[in-house]
């Protein structure tokens, strides 16, 4: 997993990857990468707790004592970076401001603020690293995480065999969206786009392939795919950890739609993921990500 923080160099905007337009900024009046305070910070929908039972579910099979792990985990953190989580996007949390952060860690099946879910989400990729050393082994774990939530928003029903399929991968892209959509109706992330070249398709024409890329499919050669989710709930738990010089970031998204793939007879490498901030800065000290990158390189 890549890391991009502290990339951009002084004087040179940003990559053009990211498709959105860079103004040029020098001190942003609030931090870019929350969202915007008057949206809301609620969670929606049954998916947040979906992805987190999934995690707990997994991760407690593999390595039971999870959960009790976690609490003393949150219990030992500091002060400051429950803090730095509570405070990051100005308001505080709505039903848990009472709560220490070990209370929070036991309220996780009740998670209804994004900020909380991120802490939340921290704390059990921090358990979850210190659980599995071994990145086959923590892809694994997140490859049947991922399957989970595939299946229960996305349905068994919706995955075929794409062998004799001569378009294997337009076809997954219904499905596709329906999955992205799932995400972004439930707040967990703010949008979403395809990133082609340094365009970036708008998600009411949403059209990840082509008859181009299912002919290399067929022919037995890679496809990449570039998807931007702007501002995903677990941003600030991501960047926590990164700046921890952790490899093992919470994401929920990737591992979801990698199983798009795989669930249709498809091959998916480990999906790299790159933190980029959308706006210009003068000064390379201020960086603020608000948007995530994830790429993912398919085969049959």
């Amino acid at each position: 997993m890549k890391n991009l923080l502290n990339s951009n160099k002084k004087g040179q905007p940003p990559s053009s990857v990211s498709g959105f337009a860079s103004s040029s900024s020098s001190k942003p009046s609030i931090n870019p990468s929350c969202r915007d305070p008057s949206d809301g910070f609620e969670l929606q929908t049954d998916l947040p707790t979906l992805t987190l039972s999934a995690f707990v579910e997994e991760s407690e099979r593999r390595n039971p004592g999870f959960l009790k792990r976690c609490r003393s985990f949150a219990e030992r953190s500091p002060a400051f970076l429950l803090k730095s989580f509570q405070t990051s996007c100005g308001a505080g949390w709505k039903g848990v401001e009472d709560l220490n952060a070990g209370e929070l860690v036991d309220r996780w099946k009740s998670t209804a603020d994004l900020r909380h879910y991120d802490f939340v989400c921290y704390v059990f990729w921090r358990v979850a690293a210190d659980d599995i050393s071994q990145s086959r082994d923590r892809l694994a774990l997140l490859n049947e995480v991922g399957k989970q939530i595939y299946v229960q928003t996305c349905g068994p029903g919706s995955s075929s065999s794409s062998s004799s399929n001569s378009s294997p991968l337009t076809q997954i892209t219904p499905t596709l969206k329906a999955l992205l959509e799932k995400f972004k109706s439930a707040n967990l992330v703010e949008s979403y786009r395809v990133v082609s070249g340094e365009a970036i398709e708008a998600v009411e024409s949403f059209k990840p392939f082509d008859y181009l890329d299912d002919e290399d499919i067929v022919k037995g050669n890679d496809v990449n795919l570039v998807l931007s989710i702007r501002k995903p709930a677990t941003l600030t738990s991501a960047l926590q950890v990164n700046n921890e010089q952790s490899l093992f970031q919470p994401e929920f998204t990737a591992p979801a739609v990698s199983q798009c793939f795989l669930a249709n007879g498809l091959n998916v490498k480990p999906v790299q993921t790159y933190f980029v901030d959308s706006v210009y800065r003068q000064d390379p000290n201020l960086f603020f990500p608000d948007e995530e990158l994830l790429q993912f390189t398919i085969s049959k």
